[in-house]
C-alpha cells in the first residue's frame, strides 16, 4: 500500500500540470521527502512483522515443548534433551541418572474430590518438586501423575539422595479442600543410572519396573534398580 501509495503520487506530480509552481530543486526534495516517507513507513512495518512472527515462533516451541497444566517440559521436550546429553557425554564424562515420580492413589483423589483439585495437586506438585533441582536438572512431566527427573552428573547415591528429598517434600505438603478438609499426598519413585551403552527407553523402562516394585511394597518409598 505504501509503495503503490508512493508510486501513484509520483506519476500524478508527473503527468499532470501542477497545482502549485515550485521550483525544481524543491520539487526533486519532495520527491525524495516522498520516498524516504515511504521507506521509512515500510521497514518500520517489515520490522514489527518480523518481531510478531519471532515471537510467534518462540510461543510455539514453548507450547509444543511445555506441559500447559504444570508449565514442566513435557515427555517429548524431555526426551529430546536427554538424547542431547547423551550426545554430549561422549566427550564429557558426565554420570546421568533416572528418577520416576508416581502419585500415590491419585485416581482416587480424582474420584472423590474432582478433576479440579487433581489438577491443583499436580500443579502445586510439579511447582515443590521444581525447587528441589539443581542447575542443569531436568523435570518434566511425564504423563498423568507421573514425573520424571533427569539428573546430570550424579551417581547412584546422588539420586537416591535427591530422590528422597523429593518423596519427602511430596508427603509434607497440605492441600485443602472446598469442603474444608486438609489432606496430604505421598509418591512412590523409582531411582536408577543412565548407563553409556544404552537407550533412553531402556533406561526408563528399568526406573519403571523399579517404581511397579516400590507400588507392590506398600508405596510411599524409593525402589532403586541397578543397571546389570
Amino acid at each position: 500500500i505504501l509503495a503503490g501509495l508512493f508510486v501513484g503520487l509520483d506519476l500524478i506530480s508527473t503527468l499532470h500540470d501542477p497545482w502549485f509552481l515550485l521550483a525544481d530543486e524543491t520539487l526533486l526534495w519532495l520527491r525524495m521527502g516522498n520516498g524516504l516517507i515511504c521507506f521509512v513507513g515500510l521497514g518500520t512495518v517489515i520490522n514489527v512483522y518480523a518481531r510478531s512472527s519471532r515471537q510467534s515462533e518462540r510461543d510455539l516451541r514453548n507450547m509444543a515443548s511445555t506441559d500447559l497444566l504444570t508449565g514442566l517440559r513435557n515427555r517429548r521436550s524431555l526426551t529430546d534433551e536427554a538424547l542431547l546429553l547423551a550426545a554430549e557425554r561422549q566427550s564429557v564424562n558426565h554420570q546421568l541418572a533416572v528418577i520416576l515420580v508416581d502419585l500415590d492413589h491419585f485416581k482416587l483423589l480424582n474420584d472423590r474430590y474432582g478433576h479440579a483439585f487433581g489438577d491443583q495437586v499436580l500443579a502445586d506438585t510439579a511447582r515443590l518438586m521444581n525447587r528441589t533441582m539443581r542447575p542443569g536438572d531436568n523435570l518434566a512431566r511425564w504423563g498423568g501423575e507421573e514425573f520424571l527427573i533427569l539428573l546430570t552428573d550424579a551417581d547412584m547415591d546422588r539420586a537416591i539422595c535427591v530422590a528422597e528429598r523429593v518423596r519427602e517434600s511430596i508427603s509434607d505438603q497440605t492441600f485443602h479442600t472446598d469442603d474444608g478438609r486438609t489432606l496430604s499426598i505421598t509418591a512412590t519413585l523409582g531411582v536408577t543410572e543412565w548407563r553409556v551403552d544404552e537407550e533412553f527407553d531402556i533406561c526408563i523402562s528399568r526406573a519403571d519396573d523399579a517404581l511397579y516394585l516400590g507400588k507392590q511394597n506398600g508405596r510411599d518409598r524409593i525402589e532403586v534398580a541397578r543397571p546389570g
